[in-house]
């Protein structure tokens, strides 16, 4: 019988973030099977490791299930600012240190969701998470948004609720952005694809956010001012990082400046303004499709 482990968090932004933990794991419990959401599992299908979800084995098994658990406070260090622990129950069966999660881990996007063709820039916008933008703190108006429309741009709302989508195309400007759900997008794997076919993500701390910067997409995180972004800064004393985070070297990130977003999307603007017209064939994106 396997070692069956799943992650403490059910949230899908922790455990992209985490499965780079996944492949060292593998070497280490090579019979482990890892229990992950139905919507992750095809995108989690290259970290070496056995795959299952809730469905597929007992109460039983789910409730003796090896917990991966962060396993260090965020702290002021260099480089990743925790590691990642096996626990069963309250004894510990395997620690990983920060060491082992040095790169994202082989995420699998489905090469069959293709975006339009276009000659302009493709850019995905992510501004609010699953509880929606009235309740997650996180969230960015999405009216702060509307200097991003008068450009020339191809706008992908990386979002799979219609309301979220309507809630963009009803600014001036965004009436031909298209939804997750438009493109076919089925879980997130068909996220990937999408992102992959992206010039540029700019999302709020969301599961987009890991997902298009652990791809090696180029991101802007915008965040608020007061929210630590451990996986972009050693702690929230330092208020903006360029490209090359500890994490995420192709991201970067943009705070809000004393509750005012406007600043943060300005330089949005500003570098989709510098990076010009697409290169070359706009059949796939930047970094192809698998």
């Amino acid at each position: 019988m396997p070692d069956y482990l799943q992650f403490a968090t059910i949230d899908y932004g922790n455990c992209i973030a985490d499965s780079r933990f996944i492949p060292v794991l593998a070497t280490i419990v090579p019979d482990a099977c890892l229990i992950v959401r139905p919507e992750l599992r095809r995108l989690f299908s290259q970290l070496g490791v056995r795959l299952c979800t809730a469905d597929q084995v007992t109460p039983g098994e789910l409730a003796s299930a090896m917990k991966l658990v962060r396993g260090m406070d965020f702290g002021a260090s260099d480089a990743v600012g925790y590691g990642m622990e096996v626990r069963q129950g309250d004894a510990l069966r395997v620690r990983l240190p920060r060491t082992a999660a040095a790169a994202p881990a082989p995420l699998w996007s489905d090469s069959s969701i293709r975006l339009p063709a276009t000659d302009r820039l493709r850019v995905g916008l992510c501004w609010h998470g699953g509880l929606g933008p009235r309740r997650d703190c996180r969230a960015v108006p999405v009216h702060a948004l509307r200097p991003l429309l008068s450009l020339n741009v191809q706008l992908i709302a990386l979002h799979d609720k219609a309301a979220s989508v309507f809630e963009l195309r009803a600014l001036p400007g965004a009436d031909d952005v298209q939804g997750l759900e438009d493109l076919g997008v089925r879980d997130w794997a068909d996220t990937a694809a999408v992102v992959r076919q992206l010039d540029l993500v700019v999302t709020a701390d969301t599961p987009v956010f890991h997902l298009s910067a652990a791809l090696g997409c180029r991101t802007c995180l915008l965040a608020a001012d007061n929210k630590q972004v451990p996986w972009m800064e050693p702690d929230a004393r330092h208020l903006h990082v360029p490209y090359g985070g500890p994490w995420y070297p192709t991201a970067r990130l943009l705070r809000q400046r004393s509750g005012n977003w406007a600043p943060a999307v300005a330089e949005v603007r500003c570098e989709l303004e510098q990076m010009g017209k697409p290169p070359g064939d706009r059949s796939s994106g930047p970094g192809g499709l698998e």
